[in-house]
């Protein structure tokens, strides 16, 4: 699923560095030219002023929905980004996602109702596994039905944790939402979860295991493990120095990896220190020495967009959903 607006928009302006990628135009030519935004990395750059409803009638949807299924629709993006324009900030300046977070983190927000996001506004992705098929009357001699979907077992974990447990106390409550959000990578479909090489799985496996060493928590403790989570993220990120500046899904969630062996240790800092320099991953014009630990680093994902996603076209008025 992606988020669309006008390529010619003040805010894709501004935030070339995202590397926003051009869709076909939901209206054909006469629509203008769009650019688009995986949902993941649309939450990675711009949701952290969010927060979810307080009404009660919405807290039982928010306490089921996870990361793995957490996306919004055309209608909400157009207030959440329309808020953060009319809050001013557009008067700032920012060359990179931690900058463009350092930006919206101070900005005096006009309306904070329009970043309530109610159970109105999401846009859930599929379910952690597809429900097994009705059991019914085979007939003789045809094909034993399909065995249903399983989940991968490294993200058990992740569905145990709702983004209304996720949110943080304070002004930017999903902070580590945007962050997680990154790091996981497009993960919406059973397809998109379904190979151990993926990002999702990648990332799970690797905030799992570190949860478990930093916390003693027992194998196969899911609950555990997503009870860690929230706080664990939170407390462990790279020197912005040593941050990706954009938002390629790869390179957020090696910066997340590296970011908790950072932390793991004198030795894994050092060692984090010593390969991101070596590589070239080091911002440039920074000291090297310079050990000033900077403000949360948050990830978004690659622009690899491939025909077939759904497209949630927002922005002013032009919305429209594109289901191919």
């Amino acid at each position: 699923m992606e988020v669309s607006l006008p390529a010619g928009h003040p805010l894709v302006a501004a935030t070339l560095f995202l590397a926003w990628v051009a869709v076909p135009a939901g209206g054909g030519a006469a629509a203008g030219a769009r650019v688009a935004l995986a949902t993941c990395q649309m939450l990675a750059a711009f949701s952290r002023r969010c927060r979810c409803s307080r009404i009660p009638a919405d807290q039982p949807r928010f306490l089921v929905v996870t990361l793995l299924r957490l996306g919004l629709t055309a209608a909400a993006w157009d207030r959440i980004l329309g808020e953060l324009v009319a809050s001013g900030l557009l008067r700032a300046t920012f060359a990179s996602l931690q900058q463009l977070h350092a930006a919206i983190d101070t900005l005096t927000i006009a309306t904070p109702a329009n970043l309530v996001v109610g159970a109105g506004d999401l846009q859930l992705g599929e379910p952690l596994a597809l429900p097994a098929p009705a059991v019914g009357g085979r007939r003789r001699g045809s094909a034993p039905m399909a065995a249903p979907a399983l989940p991968p077992a490294v993200l058990s974990f992740l569905d145990l944790a709702s983004i209304l447990e996720l949110e943080l106390p304070g002004g930017s409550p999903w902070a580590v939402i945007d962050r997680l959000a990154g790091m996981l990578g497009p993960c919406l479909t059973v397809a998109s979860r379904a190979q151990p090489s993926s990002c999702v799985q990648l990332a799970a496996a690797c905030l799992a295991g570190n949860i478990r060493l930093s916390y003693a928590v027992a194998a196969g403790d899911d609950h555990s493990v997503a009870g860690n989570l929230r706080d664990y993220v939170h407390a462990n990120r790279l020197p912005e120095r040593f941050q990706p500046r954009g938002v390629e899904w790869t390179e957020l969630r090696t910066a997340a990896r590296d970011a908790f062996l950072y932390g793991r240790s004198v030795d894994g800092r050092r060692t984090v220190e010593q390969s991101r320099i070596g590589k070239g991953k080091m911002r440039a014009g920074e000291d090297e020495d310079d050990e000033e630990v900077a403000e949360v680093a948050d990830p978004s994902h690659s622009p690899h967009f491939r025909a077939g996603k759904d497209v949630v076209h927002g922005w002013a008025g032009n919305l429209k959903s594109n289901y191919r």
